[in-house]
């Protein structure tokens, strides 16, 4: 849970958010389920502790967007808070990793509908302009052009 209050006011929650995003976000997204898949010096040197690493990792990510989704997303379909601010272009910046697994994130229209609102931040383009280009050379290598 990321301890959100209302209580805080907007900057707070906003605090709170970033601090959960690098504390547990990005640590399920990243360490524990796409780095272990494709940097070979994040995977575990058992194949089969990997695997559960990645799927206990699939497991924390999948809770982690059924926060979003349901806790953020649900009531404030715009934007995590309500309004506008760092805390959706961190978050989003964290979740965007998950495409370079081919992540199917089907199961939380909101996520997608929010992450598309996240890419039309101005600069979003030129900060993941490597990322954008990684996926879609991972989109053109499995024979897909679609791109979230």
């Amino acid at each position: 849970s990321s301890g959100i209050n209302a209580e805080y006011g907007v900057q707070g929650q906003v605090d709170k958010l970033i601090s959960w995003s690098f504390e547990q976000l990005h640590w399920n997204v990243g360490f524990s389920y796409v780095y272990p898949q494709i940097y070979s010096e994040f995977a575990l040197e058992d194949s089969e502790s990997n695997n559960k690493l990645i799927e206990n990792g699939i497991m924390k990510v999948c809770e982690d967007l059924d926060t979003l989704e349901k806790s953020y997303l649900h009531d404030n379909k715009n934007w995590l808070l309500g309004v506008r601010t760092t805390a959706d272009f961190t978050i989003a910046s964290i979740i965007v990793v998950l495409e370079l697994v081919n992540f199917d994130f089907k199961m939380w229209p909101n996520v997608i509908d929010w992450i598309e609102r996240v890419r039309s931040f101005p600069h979003w383009s030129e900060v993941h302009k490597f990322h954008d280009d990684v996926v879609r050379q991972i989109k053109e290598q499995n024979g897909s052009t679609e791109y979230v």
